[in-house]
């Protein structure tokens, strides 16, 4: 689970620590070009922070790397070569020896040694095999669904989950009419072209309100020739038990120009309607493209579908059978036709697993697996000057991180790697 007060500064000086190499750790008071100051060091003597590493993780000089010459406990100064300044709020940390670059290196060999997958970028409401875009409010923003439109004038529209809410993904839509006009969501499908000829269905996990009006909800398909509306039943397990809604078949015209899904609620005087929305995706399955949502990854690691089994350890897509389409909202592409049905879970790397700047990565929330990275990391660290009274250390570090090894270096069947090797 990310933990969102530990930033990547924090993880580093947490390896340090384990490596029995975290020297002192604080806040500057002043600094310049060559020097670093901090008022707490009042208990520190020049044995002890000559020549020490010393390295900025937050603040005023972010990011530099260097080494103290002297220090003067008088002044609490630690002295370094010339660079960029230093100042008054600068985090630091300070060690004897390993820099703040070996530390970097470690995390990397570490996350090597598990796998691809073993810093996770994960989202589990979208759905594959679907164009549509999942109405489950995954970006947070806790206003709409992202890829729906509002429509009509009725409506309110919220963010719902907890047990026997959310079916699909980690949250529902929930659409409350005003009693009297009407409201809706509305998407149009990219690439409507690609259906035309077809005949295809709208499903859903679909959720209607004890004492909703019999017949106010709806799901509809239009192609711009035709529309089709079929009203939700006014039961509460209809959809939302062991099956989902699903539309009559509609056959998409020769001559469409668009395809719009509409969930909504008729005008109805006679009562509020509440309606919850969870999963909408549109059959027959095209499982070569879906939209990645907000906050996505920069590559993506796997995919785990619901109706894809292929072996103990999934199957590889060839590098020029995927492809990721730039537009105003970014969509996989798999051009390898393969059934997947809807995703349970996808994985990926944010920009900042890659360690690209440490100005910008050291104030990042790290939201790995931060229990195990921390003793598999010092770990290697370890090895890169092994010494021999570091030997009981190195078997407990080892010991440790083997027993958090996590399941997710091991891929299950049903998974699909969509990143090239």
């Amino acid at each position: 689970m990310p933990v969102y007060s530990r930033t990547f500064f924090a993880l580093k000086k947490a390896i340090w620590r384990a490596a029995n190499d975290l020297e002192r750790e604080g806040t500057a008071t002043g600094g310049s070009a060559t020097s670093l100051i901090d008022t707490a060091l009042t208990d520190a003597t020049d044995s002890r922070l000559k020549g020490v590493n010393v390295y900025i993780g937050n603040g005023t000089a972010q990011s530099r790397e260097t080494r103290g010459t002297a220090f003067t406990a008088g002044s609490d100064t630690i002295t370094v070569p010339s660079g960029t300044a230093m100042a008054s709020g600068s985090e630091y940390a300070l060690s004897r020896r390993f820099t703040n670059t070996e530390v970097t290196e470690a995390l990397r060999m570490a996350l090597a040694a598990m796998g691809r997958y073993s810093k996770p970028w994960e989202d589990q409401s979208l759905i594959a095999g679907s164009p549509l875009v999942n109405a489950t409010f995954y970006d947070g923003s806790g206003t709409f669904p992202n890829g729906w439109t509002i429509g009509g004038t009725g409506g309110t529209f919220a963010q719902q989950s907890g047990t026997g809410v959310t079916k699909h993904g980690r949250f529902a839509c929930r659409i409350t009419s005003n009693g009297t006009n009407a409201c809706s969501i509305a998407q149009n499908v990219p690439n409507p072209g690609r259906y035309r000829g077809l005949s295809v269905q709208t499903r859903a996990w679909i959720r209607n309100a004890t004492g909703n009006t019999v017949g106010a909800t709806y799901m509809q398909l239009a192609d711009g020739i035709t529309t089709q509306k079929n009203a939700i039943p006014d039961l509460t397990t209809r959809g939302w038990g062991s099956e989902e809604f699903t539309t009559t078949a509609f056959t998409v015209s020769d001559r469409a120009t668009v395809l719009t899904v509409t969930i909504g609620v008729d005008t109805d005087a006679a009562n509020t309607n509440i309606l919850d929305v969870s999963g909408v995706w549109i059959t027959p399955r095209m499982p070569n493209e879906w939209a990645i949502p907000a906050g996505s990854p920069t590559s993506i690691h796997r995919i785990m579908a619901e109706d894809y089994q292929e072996g103990p350890f999934g199957t590889l897509i060839a590098r020029d059978a995927q492809s990721i389409v730039y537009e105003t909202t970014r969509r996989l592409r798999l051009d390898a036709s393969i059934p997947l049905g809807r995703i349970l879970h996808l994985q990926g790397r944010t920009s900042w697993a890659d360690f690209a700047t440490a100005a910008s990565d050291d104030d990042t929330a790290f939201d790995g697996l931060w229990p195990w990275l921390v003793p598999a990391a010092a770990y290697n660290l370890l090895l890169t000057k092994p010494r021999q009274e570091d030997i009981p250390l190195l078997d407990r570090l080892k010991a440790y991180a083997d027993s958090l090894q996590p399941s997710l270096a091991r891929m299950p069947p049903g998974s699909l790697i969509v990143e090239p090797n």
